[in-house]
């Protein structure tokens, strides 16, 4: 972070901390950190003091739910994280928004593909008789994504993304 500012005493603070000795290179390329929200954020501005660093390091995070305060977060530039399906998402939030006067938590998006997935079956089957009811063996296009049913687990399809220069970006 100091290397890219120009003011005197940024430049004074990097040559002190230049000559002092931390870890040195560390002996991995990749980092996944399970943790998220402002917790994620203190994780990876420790990291800065350990000489893990994006320059030689690729920090990999679980679903975000794209919170762009990570956008102002200074210690790492550039993020990956698996998620559901951003433009559906910002899709969502924008009609609840302009039917409910607020915004959303990210439950009420599992909440309304649920809601979705109990109505395909009802509609499909006239009753649910059981939990059975819901292993459907093809896919399942949902406001999220797709997923299935597989040796009785939910199977999803979820893209990665790419948190850099203030956006978020499918890979």
């Amino acid at each position: 972070m100091l290397e890219e500012k120009e003011d005197e005493a940024s430049k004074q603070e990097l040559k002190v901390l230049e000559q002092k000795y931390t870890l040195g290179n560390v002996n991995f390329d990749s980092l996944i950190v399970i943790d998220f929200g402002n917790s994620l954020k203190s994780v990876l501005a420790s990291l800065v003091f350990a000489d893990v660093n994006e320059k030689n390091v690729t920090f990999m995070t679980v679903n975000q739910w794209f919170d762009e305060s990570i956008f102002y977060e200074n210690s790492v530039k550039t993020l990956y994280y698996p998620s559901i399906n951003y433009k559906n998402f910002k899709d969502y939030n924008k009609k609840y928004l302009k039917n409910f006067n607020f915004q959303p938590s990210e439950i009420t998006i599992l909440s309304y593909e649920a809601l979705g997935l109990i109505y395909y079956i009802w509609k499909n089957n006239d009753k649910i008789l059981s939990v059975k009811n819901f292993l459907i063996k093809n896919k399942i296009k949902g406001k999220i994504g797709t997923f299935n049913f597989k040796n009785n687990k939910i199977i999803q399809d979820l893209n990665i993304y790419k948190v850099e220069n203030k956006k978020f970006t499918k890979i």
